[in-house]
């Protein structure tokens, strides 16, 4: 039925008189569109297609005012075939020109009745030159007057023609009457069919919406079972994090404190090397689990970017450390390529910047086997303190083809089914790295060919605090200069770094393949010689024994990894020191540094570091602490890592044996330690009952627990706690912490209900001003200069970014924005985070534009918020 409808409907809307009008051009005053028009008639005259069809059909030229401009026209078109034929004619002058819908006639007289007018009276008038009325029957007719008419008859004969003539009216008057009473017939027929038509249309899409309504109803209640589905599963998800941190934690504990106590024994250089990396593999999975359970920070883009000062070099070496045993496995070489300009300390987050590159070198290693990796590092650019380093990682692995290296940044994405079965991992590497590198402001690309290895560029920004230097690694005093060395090895690679290594403290430098095949000039005298430990025989040994008996002569043993040599071997060799590949320009200055103190190496002593910490600790004397903990493990970790202290320490294994120990000892604790999860009485309670005794109310309580939650710890301090202690213990921050406790003289315990600080009570519709402050731990002095700063900063950034989206500069804008963004979050004005997260989506897929769109939408929005802004702030 209803196409039935449809189609009666279309037959109707089909009849409808076809009028067009053909639009030629735009100006912008009258003046110049008659002058334009005038042009536009001339060749219409001159083109006699155009000039036969106007005179059959009607159609005019013409300019008119629409609205702030004028244009020039050709209208009415009744006629398709006519329509385009002028169109065609018109188009050779005036290609721009197009069709457009004409509703009615324009409100001129049409030319064709015009016509018919003109011929109608031109057949009236061959009939009778004069008229004049005249009565018959009281009825008013025209008689022609004629001057031959002279006689009676004659005017009888008129009056005749006349009477014929009259009678023949009415007639034609009844046939124009039928046929007007019928076209309206017609026209009420057609508006009737057009309204039931209309009526039954209407029915028709109410019926249509309803369903539509009804199943957006039924998808509504879907949805929001869904919804509460998956806000419980993300609560259930907290739980599970909660729990998961709790229980890898625990190991975690063990692990990083026995290693530390195994530290401070006495060990071979061989046996503290394996400790060392044994405890820094822990704490660098300690940090990484870190990150993973606060998962809520990267959702919503909140994971913080630290800025410390630390020590590149240092970084370096740990992460070849990390990677090393890996790569000694799949016989694969790691090398280092540092530009001797690098800054060794630099500012910036150096756990970001470790994680990248351990993802970056452990891929390498991974699809390297019996080949080289190289890290090189560039400085690119330096303004003032702020510097860009380039980071290179280059392997001549496996390489990938340019359809893997279209995803090779998206999470769990590997290479193809075939490399994760044989390489194995998760996929997850190389999308943490591009989720680091941008929000450390920084840009990767990766170039690589099958079988011939893979190329990981990235370039990041850091500040430099210390005065710039000519040099950064100097010798400590004059005694170590003027040095001659002689670098006795076969590899062209290992004679060229170590030549421009010790080149760099102006050292004459020689090598030589081997002492076989070359005779030394005896006049010249050699203070330092590095071998290789692969050409070491009996020759070379009696070589060493000569020249140290004659000239002093300081020998290193150069070799892949200290592990490589035993006990035996150092004592035939009689060697001064040991220098192992990979190596930084920082070890060959404390090489140098100690070997004109250190004799004989045998059995090599690492001294110990001053743990300044723990001097302070031990300065504080005789402290009673109680530590409530159900793991007694833990309870070994914490005497070894107190030992050396005069602090007396109570265990007991939960709350409720805490507090029995509280009421029955005599003796007053300093400071007690809580474990959260403990049978009984778990930390939180303990906590609080601990408070209602009057002798405690100013005695420090700490939290030591696994549990890193963001509500555990907000939960710590509602219990009476002072603060909060992760597992596994980081020595350094646990010393601190006890530290900063027992030395204070009373404690400040905050109240479970403590009023928050009044915020403005302005009503702000662009920026929450609590979340803005709570960011800035409630220091208003400190918010409002982050909000002066983002007035400053971004003000002009629409037009910025908008002149960086027309010159098709959108990674430039795409930094700028996650750069607004991340400030936005900081400072409150959540409306427009969200407008830049648009903004930003745009500009990653470098529509412009929709990415000009997003513009007008982000300008207005910072309008308003700049308005608030100053509000606030005055």
């Amino acid at each position: 039925m209803r196409y039935i409808l449809f189609f009666l409907l279309t037959v109707t809307l089909l009849q409808a008189e076809y009028l067009r009008t053909i639009r030629i051009g735009s100006y912008p005053d009258e003046d110049s569109a008659k002058q334009a028009l005038q042009k536009i008639k001339e060749f219409a005259q001159n083109n006699p297609t155009i000039s036969q069809l106007q005179n059959e059909w009607d159609f005019e030229f013409k300019e008119r005012k629409s609205g702030k401009y004028y244009i020039t026209l050709a209208e009415p078109f009744r006629d398709r075939v006519v329509l385009q034929t002028v169109l065609d004619n018109l188009r050779l002058e005036y290609p721009d020109i197009y069709v457009t819908r004409l509703k009615s006639y324009p409100p001129f007289k049409k030319k064709s009745q015009q016509v018919k007018s003109e011929k109608k009276e031109a057949s009236f008038v061959a009939t009778a030159d004069i008229t004049e009325p005249v009565k018959v029957k009281n009825s008013e007719v025209l008689v022609e007057k004629d001057d031959s008419l002279k006689n009676t008859e004659d005017i009888k004969a008129s009056n005749q023609d006349t009477r014929e003539r009259k009678s023949v009216k009415p007639v034609t008057i009844s046939e124009k009457t039928a046929s007007t009473i019928e076209f309206s017939n017609s026209l009420l027929l057609s508006l009737a069919i057009i309204f039931l038509l209309s009526i039954a249309f209407l029915i028709y899409r109410m019926q249509r919406y309803k369903k539509r309504y009804e199943k957006s109803q039924l998808q509504v209640m879907m949805y929001q079972e869904q919804l509460e589905q998956a806000e419980q599963k993300l609560k259930n998800k907290d739980k599970v994090f909660s729990h998961t941190s709790h229980e890898l934690r625990n190991p975690m504990g063990a692990i990083i404190g026995l290693s530390h106590l195994l530290l401070e024994e006495s060990m071979s250089q061989k046996q503290k090397d394996y400790v060392k990396k044994i405890e820094g593999a822990a704490k660098y999975l300690l940090e990484i689990i870190n990150d993973i359970l606060d998962i809520s920070k990267m959702e919503a883009g909140a994971l913080k970017i630290e800025q410390k000062e630390f020590n590149l070099n240092h970084v370096v070496r740990h992460v070849v450390n990390i990677v090393s045993v890996a790569a000694r496995e799949n016989g694969t070489h790691v090398e280092l390529d540092i530009d001797n300009n690098v800054p060794p300390y630099i500012v910036g987050d150096s756990l970001r910047l470790t994680q990248v590159l351990v993802n970056l070198l452990s891929n390498a290693v991974k699809f390297t086997k019996n080949g080289m990796v190289i890290l090189s590092i560039r400085k690119t650019t330096q303004n003032g303190n702020m510097l860009t380093l380039e980071f290179m990682v280059r392997d001549n692995g496996i390489g990938m083809t340019p359809s893997q290296l279209k995803n090779i940044f998206n999470s769990f994405v590997q290479a193809s089914d075939s490399t994760a079965r044989e390489y194995g991992g998760t996929g997850l590497g190389l999308s943490i790295v591009k989720y680091l590198v941008d929000i450390m402001k920084g840009d990767i690309h990766v170039e690589s060919k099958k079988h011939h290895g893979t190329t990981f560029v990235l370039h990041l920004k850091f500040n430099t605090f210390r005065e710039k230097e000519k040099r950064f690694y100097r010798l400590p005093s004059r005694e170590y200069l003027d040095r001659r060395i002689l670098i006795v090895d076969k590899s062209q690679s290992n004679i060229e770094k170590l030549n421009k290594a010790f080149s760099y403290f102006n050292y004459v430098v020689h090598n030589i393949p081997s002492f076989h095949d070359t005779v030394l000039d005896p006049n010249i005298h050699f203070d330092i010689v590095v071998v290789n430990k692969a050409l070491v025989d009996e020759h070379l040994l009696t070589i060493i024994k000569k020249m140290k008996k004659e000239h002093k002569t300081k020998f290193i043993l150069f070799s892949d990894s200290v592990y490589e040599l035993d006990k035996e071997l150092l004592e035939q060799l009689d060697i001064d020191e040991h220098l192992s590949r990979p190596f930084t320009q920082e070890d060959i200055l404390e090489l140098l540094k100690k070997i004109c103190t250190v004799g004989k190496i045998t059995n090599i002593e690492v001294p110990e570091e001053k743990n300044e910490e723990k001097e302070k600790l031990i300065a504080l004397g005789k402290r009673r602490i109680l530590i409530a903990e159900d793991n007694r493990l833990n309870h070994k970790v914490l005497e070894g890592i107190l030992g050396d202290t005069d602090f007396e320490l109570v265990f007991v294994e939960d709350g409720q044996e805490a507090l029995d120990m509280i009421k029955s000892d005599k003796k007053a604790y300093d400071l007690i330690l809580l474990d959260i999860n403990m049978p009984k009485l778990n930390g939180y309670e303990t906590a609080m009952e601990i408070r209602k005794i009057k002798e405690y109310k100013d005695v420090p309580i700490l939290a030591l627990t696994a549990d890193v939650m963001q509500d555990a710890v907000n939960k710590c301090y509602e219990a009476g706690m002072q603060g909060h202690i992760a597992k596994p213990i980081i020595i350094k921050n646990f010393y601190e912490k006890l530290f900063t406790m027992l030395s204070k003289e009373k404690v400040i315990v905050i109240e479970k209900k403590e009023k928050p600080k009044k915020v403005s009570k302005q009503k702000f519709q662009e920026i929450s001003i609590s979340s803005g402050l709570e960011y800035a731990h409630h220091d208003e002095k400190l918010y409002r200069s982050l909000l002066s700063d983002f007035e400053k900063m971004y003000k002009n950034s629409a037009m910025e970014l908008a002149e960086l989206v027309r010159k098709n500069k959108f990674e430039e804008a795409r930094k700028k924005a996650l750069d607004i963004k991340e400030t936005a979050l900081h400072i409150g004005a959540y409306k427009l985070y969200e407008n830049v997260a648009a903004m930003q989506y745009e500009f990653e897929k470098a529509q412009r534009a929709n990415s000009l769109e997003m513009l007008r939408y982000y300008k207005d929005s910072l309008q308003a918020l700049l308005k608030e802004i100053k509000r606030y702030l005055n």
